[in-house]
C-alpha cells in the first residue's frame, strides 16, 4: 500500500472535483450554444424530429426570415423523404436560380413564378405544417454555400412521377440523387 501525505491527497482531490465542475461548465456552455446559435442546422437529428423556429438570423439579412420558411417548407415539400444531399441540391437548384440571370432575383419570386415547382399549385406547399430538423439542416447548409450539385445546375425532376420530359430532352444531365434527376 502506498501512503500518501494529507495534504497531497486532498489536494489530489481538490483538482479532481475542480476539474469534475470544469467540465460540466464547458458541457453546460456548448449545450446552450449549439440551442441558441447552432441549431438552426448544424447538428444531425432524425427526419422525423420537429424544432421550433430560431430567432437568430445566420445570413446577415441576406435572406428575410420569411424567404428562409419559404425555403425550407418547398423543400420539406418537394423532397420529402429524400436523401439529405437530396435535399441540399434542390436548395442549390433553387439558389442557382436566384443567382442566375434567366430568373427572379428573391426566393419567393424563384418558387412562385409559373409552372416551376408543383408544390406551389399542387397544394402541397399549403400542407406543410412543420418541417423536419433534416431539411432545416439541408436548407441552412445551402445556404452557407454547401455545393452538391454545379452551381449551373438549375432543374430537377422525378422521372417516375413527371408529366412533362422537356427538362431531360433538351438539358444536360448533371446527377441523380434519390429519386431526383438534375440537370443544368
Amino acid at each position: 500500500m502506498i501512503k500518501v501525505s494529507k495534504r497531497i491527497f486532498y489536494t489530489y482531490v481538490s483538482l479532481v472535483v475542480i476539474t469534475f465542475i470544469l467540465i460540466q461548465v464547458i458541457v453546460l456552455y456548448n449545450s446552450y450554444f449549439i440551442q441558441s446559435r447552432l441549431s438552426y442546422g448544424l447538428e444531425k437529428t432524425g427526419e422525423e424530429e420537429v424544432i421550433e423556429k430560431q430567432n437568430w438570423d445566420p445570413y446577415w439579412g441576406r435572406y428575410t426570415k420569411e424567404e428562409i420558411t419559404l425555403l425550407e417548407k418547398i423543400v420539406m415539400a418537394e423532397a420529402y423523404g429524400e436523401p439529405f444531399e437530396g435535399k441540399v441540391a434542390v436548395v442549390n437548384v433553387i439558389l442557382n436560380r436566384v443567382n442566375s440571370p434567366c430568373y427572379p432575383d428573391t426566393i419567393k419570386e424563384v418558387v412562385f413564378q409559373p409552372g416551376q415547382f408543383n408544390p406551389t399549385w399542387d397544394g402541397s406547399l399549403e400542407r406543410v405544417r412543420e418541417v423536419t430538423m433534416k431539411t432545416k439542416i439541408a436548407v441552412n447548409k445551402g445556404l452557407l454555400g454547401y455545393q452538391v450539385v454545379p452551381e449551373n445546375t438549375l432543374f430537377f425532376l422525378n422521372k417516375d412521377i413527371a408529366n412533362d420530359f422537356t427538362i431531360p430532352n433538351t438539358r444536360v444531365f448533371v446527377e441523380k440523387i434519390g429519386n431526383h434527376s438534375f440537370y443544368r
